[in-house]
């Protein structure tokens, strides 16, 4: 697709647009990390190729190695309906102050969490996520283990006294 072209879908339609976007993310994230990268190199490949001018079908097939295209796209949905998706800032804020809110314990707690969407499509998998209370004067600290990282929300008070957030990413 031509910068032009993409452009035009763009301004059209921005359902279409989103749709291809998450299309192309989805198959770049499969050809970069599915079985261990093994699609990494001609993925890369087909990029520089595609990127040269080469028809992009045909660049697929060179790169590749790949003539049934279709054998390889069931690989790459199945790869993508069982992903689980990462929680967002957002979303931990959320869950630490419905947690306080709802007087929850000091102990930890484990849950399965759908983040926003997912759920309701009927597809991916849950997050993990472990709901720390430290202070009762605070919301709990709250880390959810993602398919591509670990992100911690702390909780501490600032010199003024007032409660403070912390993302880290791991």
């Amino acid at each position: 697709m031509t910068h032009r072209q993409w452009l035009t879908i763009n301004d059209s339609g921005a359902q279409q647009a989103e749709t291809l976007y998450v299309q192309a993310w989805a198959l770049a994230h499969f050809c970069l990390f599915a079985d261990d990268g093994r699609y990494a190199r001609p993925f890369i490949q087909f990029i520089t190729l595609a990127s040269q001018g080469a028809h992009p079908g045909k660049a697929f097939v060179e790169a590749f190695g790949i003539t049934d295209v279709p054998a390889f796209e069931h690989r790459w949905r199945r790869y993508v309906l069982a992903m689980s998706p990462d929680v967002s800032k957002e979303e931990l804020l959320e869950i630490s102050r419905s947690h306080r809110a709802a007087g929850s314990t000091l102990k930890p707690q484990t849950l399965l969490y759908f983040p926003q969407g997912w759920k309701d499509r009927g597809i991916g998998n849950p997050v993990r996520v472990t709901v720390i209370p430290k202070n009762p004067k605070l919301p709990p600290d709250v880390v959810a283990f993602g398919p591509r990282y670990t992100i911690r929300l702390l909780w501490t008070f600032d010199d003024d006294g007032r409660p403070q957030q912390e993302f880290i990413y791991e």
